[in-house]
C-alpha cells in the first residue's frame, strides 16, 4: 500500500474537511495532481494528505 503525502495550497471554504476525500489541485509533486486523497491534517493554508 502506497501512502501519498502531499502539501498543497488550500482553495476550499473553511469547513472541517479532515477525513474527507478531496482531489489534489496543487502540489509540489506534479505526479499527485488529479489524484484523490483523504485529508489527515489541515493547517492555515496547506492540507496534508
Amino acid at each position: 500500500m502506497t501512502i501519498y503525502k502531499s502539501i498543497f495550497k488550500k482553495k476550499v471554504s473553511p469547513v472541517n474537511i479532515i477525513g474527507k476525500i478531496i482531489e489534489v489541485t496543487f502540489s509540489s509533486d506534479p505526479y499527485l495532481i488529479g489524484l484523490k486523497g483523504r485529508v489527515v491534517k489541515e493547517t492555515k493554508n496547506t492540507i496534508i494528505i
